[in-house]
């Protein structure tokens, strides 16, 4: 009995209860955890999900932004060539204009 006494004491065995007891006990525990696990992965696919959504719209925003964007620099470039097209032939009345006045002149 003393040996036994000293035993319980120390934790080296348990007091009188029976294997079926801590197994059920050992079986709640896992139970118990497997449902905050499924809590946990369920709550973490649906902040997955939500976070997923709203990376599209913003990809999209920035898409349509981008769009606007690319439409402005052709409409931009379109306008530079027209100055361009504008200054060569002012550049080559400015010529013509300058050799009927070099013509007059003689």
């Amino acid at each position: 009995e003393l040996i036994k006494n000293s035993l319980i004491e120390n934790n080296v065995i348990l007091r009188d209860e029976s294997n079926e007891e801590k197994i059920k006990e050992l079986e709640n525990i896992i139970e118990n955890r497997g449902k905050k696990i499924s809590w946990f992965n369920e709550n973490l696919i649906s902040i997955s999900r939500d976070d997923l959504l709203n990376l599209r719209f913003v990809l999209d925003i920035l898409n349509s932004q981008l769009k606007i964007k690319e439409d402005e620099i052709e409409r931009k470039e379109k306008i530079i060539k027209g100055f361009q097209d504008v200054n060569r032939l002012n550049k080559e009345r400015i010529k013509i204009i300058e050799e009927i006045i070099e013509t007059s002149l003689l």
